[in-house]
């Protein structure tokens, strides 16, 4: 993905744990391509960083909130987790 930085682990029997940066190209484009990565057959388990909505309209946080747990459709054990960083 051009122009955005992440670290992601697999933990194994838990799935992708993603570290994001800024997410100017969205957090959810990103934790996508996380998962296209490793093939689309490992879980996204956790996201924590920066997602780029500060100021964003409510909507907007909202949509990407479902987003992202959409792509949690593997983990019984636990939610994602948000940590905003532009506060």
């Amino acid at each position: 993905m051009a122009g955005e930085r992440f670290l992601m682990c697999n933990v194994k029997g838990k799935g992708i744990v993603m570290f994001t940066g800024c997410s100017h190209r969205g957090v959810v484009n990103a934790s996508r391509n996380a998962v296209y990565l490793l093939g689309g057959t490992v879980p996204l388990h956790a996201v924590l960083g920066g997602y780029h909505l500060a100021g964003s309209p409510q909507s907007q946080v909202e949509e990407t909130v479902q987003d992202l747990k959409a792509l949690n459709t593997e983990v019984s054990s636990g939610p994602l987790f948000w940590v905003e960083g532009e506060v």
